[in-house]
């Protein structure tokens, strides 16, 4: 592919990562995913928004270790990545290393804690460790930030898992009205 530039400005530098960067917001996974492994240029290097992309396009096709450190990349130059923190944590989740993933989700819960994708990742997590109370609260916070249809059906099988069958009823009354 041959980049066109006007012939008063200078030709633009070649960067492997906003070229990723862009076919992935564009709708092009096929193309990001191509570049995904290439050396990222010197803008994309210091973005975080390129390190948190690659991470996902890594997660996707089971690289968990790289995107791991990719999301660990776009967390250090920008530690306010609330999106990174949450995507950082299920991949440790994955990586069966829960706990570390709920540490993150702790410390972005400090400073955000009405972030409901954070509770909901850590009630997963907490899942994953068998804590079914603590699933169970988690997911509450979520659903009382961000109600959905899919939580209080989960909440509706937690409750009934734990026996309380009018707690079942109740969400899953919730989640009818909710939607489908």
């Amino acid at each position: 592919m041959k980049r066109f530039s006007w012939p008063w400005e200078e030709a633009p530098t070649e960067d492997p990562g906003l070229e990723m960067m862009a076919a992935l917001i564009a709708g092009g996974p096929e193309r990001a995913q191509s570049l995904v492994g290439e050396a990222p240029g010197p803008e994309s290097r210091r973005l975080a928004t390129y390190h948190h992309l690659r991470g996902v396009l890594l997660e996707g096709r089971g690289e968990l270790d790289e995107a791991r450190r990719s999301y660990m990349r776009a967390l250090l130059l920008d530690p306010e990545s609330g999106e990174s923190s949450v995507n950082l944590s299920m991949v440790l989740g994955r990586m069966s290393r829960a706990l570390e993933g709920i540490a993150v989700l702790d410390e972005l819960l400090e400073r955000h804690p009405r972030a409901e994708g954070a509770w909901r990742n850590r009630s997963l997590l907490k899942n994953s460790l068998g804590d079914v109370r603590g699933f169970a609260e988690d997911l509450k916070m979520a659903h009382t930030i961000l109600p959905r249809a899919e939580n209080a059906r989960a909440l509706a099988a937690v409750s009934r898992r734990l026996g309380d069958e009018t707690g079942a009823k109740t969400w899953e009354r919730r989640a009818r009205l909710l939607g489908p």
